[in-house]
């Protein structure tokens, strides 16, 4: 890997279909394979997973521990039902935030702007409610407001 490439924090994301998102942040290396594949099935029930993904090199390595389906984007994004629309979804959402508003993310921030994105992924069919009655649950003691009359 050259220059720019190795500038860069590499993120690795799986995806549930229906249901929630991983991500993390992985250092550049030329033993990314190995602990892509580490981190991938440490993270999956080997016998009930059917795992789909692109052509990515560091995928070949998965080959023959689970049932795997790899979709070639060159030629096809659906062949039956193959496809990475989720992750492609949540990527795009990921590069729209991290491009639109915040700009600029360095490495040592980067895994609180992905377990935000995570969370709003994770919560998207959740209502506004709900959402708002999580929160207060998670809060601890007593809320004190200092209003102030000018």
């Amino acid at each position: 890997m050259g220059g720019r490439a190795l500038r860069k924090t590499a993120v690795f994301g799986t995806v549930e279909r229906g249901g929630d998102i991983r991500t993390m942040a992985v250092e550049q290396s030329d033993e990314k394979a190995k602990e892509l594949k580490h981190i991938t099935l440490s993270n999956l029930e080997l016998s009930k997973t059917h795992l789909m993904t692109d052509v990515h090199s560091a995928t070949r390595t998965i080959k023959g521990v689970v049932r795997h389906d790899v979709i070639n984007h060159e030629i096809a994004y659906v062949e039956g039902n193959v496809h990475t629309q989720n992750i492609e979804s949540f990527w795009s959402l990921l590069k729209r935030g991290m491009f639109g508003t915040f700009h600029h993310v360095s490495r040592h921030r980067l895994p609180m702007y992905l377990s935000e994105f995570e969370y709003r992924f994770n919560q998207r069919k959740v209502s506004d409610g709900e959402r708002f009655d999580a929160l207060i649950s998670r809060t601890c003691g007593r809320l004190r407001w200092n209003f102030r009359r000018h």
